[in-house]
């Protein structure tokens, strides 16, 4: 059954560092209270759903997390959308995949005028900043990096040998989370008529599988030269524009290869 529950955020996930690269989880929260039960969850996302942002999906316990953020938080400003909607989380609505079609098609035609736009990229090549200028045209709504398509893709990578009826639910789960997170985006902003979500650069491979969740999205692919990439990466991780600089005027930055993400080294590849 659906539920609601008074959650916040462990406190290793208030503290700045690598570990905020971790993708969310639903045990990524401490729990306050008792579980809430929500007998019709169509009915409680129509008339609630403007204040619950998607989150992620928890496959082992066939659940999808969505998460109300604390009030005045304004989520779509953040350069990591996941990693901020898991800091200032404050109620989780959990609701079991069995349940999702139903409330999916509860709020689909609110939301079937709107065009959804996944963002691909390679990092380091301007995609923050097209997510930025979408958001502030005022017609698109902006969101980067939510975490429920890195949940996607995750099962998807320790599970290789799935079989047609577990890709069927995975297509289902990323359509479903979709119209809930554009039906979301929706109230809280009516004018606009389309949703870019930007994922991380990682998630790439899944680019099919949203595809086939989402058939109707359009996509745009954003990538930069590799020598370039890797330049703007290992300056970011840095930190010091004059230590970099020293750095490559001496031919040293060959050795800063164990210091990049393995992320960006798996990009390389």
């Amino acid at each position: 059954m659906a539920y609601l529950q008074l959650a916040q955020c462990k406190n290793i996930y208030r503290k700045d560092g690598l570990h905020q690269l971790t993708p969310s989880t639903i045990n990524d929260f401490d729990v306050v209270g008792d579980r809430r039960p929500v007998a019709n969850p169509t009915t409680f996302f129509r008339n609630h759903g403007r204040d619950f942002n998607v989150c992620c999906a928890d496959f082992e316990k066939g659940v999808l997390v969505l998460v109300r953020p604390k009030e005045g938080i304004r989520m779509k400003t953040f350069s990591f959308f996941g990693e901020a909607l898991r800091r200032h989380a404050e109620e989780v609505l959990v609701i079991p995949f069995d349940q999702l079609a139903a409330v999916a098609a509860e709020v689909a035609d609110d939301v079937a005028h709107i065009t959804t736009v996944f963002l691909y990229h390679t990092a380091r090549c301007g995609s923050t900043l097209l997510v930025r200028a979408l958001e502030a045209s005022g017609l698109a709504h902006g969101v980067s990096e939510p975490d429920i398509h890195m949940s996607i893709l995750q099962y998807r990578q320790s599970q290789p040998g799935l079989q047609e009826e577990d890709l069927k639910m995975l297509t289902g789960v990323m359509g479903y989370s979709n119209t809930l997170f554009n039906f979301t985006l929706f109230q809280q902003d009516p004018t606009r008529t389309a949703v870019c979500y930007k994922t991380r650069a990682e998630a790439i491979p899944l680019a099919e599988l949203l595809q086939k969740g989402t058939p109707e999205a359009k996509t745009i692919f954003l990538y930069r030269d590799l020598a370039e990439r890797m330049d703007s990466t290992i300056h970011v991780l840095m930190g010091s524009y004059w230590k970099y600089w020293l750095l490559t005027a001496l031919r040293l930055d060959i050795l800063m290869d164990k210091v990049i993400p393995a992320a960006d080294v798996a990009m390389v590849d």
